[in-house]
């Protein structure tokens, strides 16, 4: 399987070419207030790579895909939606 492999970007992003998807790396993050010219409390971000997805969901104790733990609220079915109790079990958007 290998490692994973991630960067810090803070310094690279909008200062040199990045190709992060054709370099197989598995996620990056970065920030906006160095050279994309944003200013304190400029927004970050980050890249993870879309092999990590997927649209099955995954049993709690699999690490191998993080998909289905990044959805968010908007990628559970709508009739699901900020239902609660939060069920064991991701419904993903069809």
């Amino acid at each position: 399987c290998g490692a994973i492999f991630g960067l810090d970007l803070a310094h690279a992003v909008g200062n040199v070419p990045l190709e992060l998807h054709a370099w197989g790396v598995d996620f990056a993050v970065f920030c906006s207030y160095k050279y994309l010219n944003s200013g304190p409390g400029g927004l970050g971000g980050i890249f993870i790579h879309e092999k990590h997805f997927d649209s099955s969901p995954r049993d709690s104790d699999s690490s191998s895909n993080i998909g289905a733990k990044l959805g968010g609220w908007w990628a559970q079915r709508i009739d699901k939606r900020f239902a609660f109790p939060i069920k064991d079990r991701f419904d993903p958007v069809q």
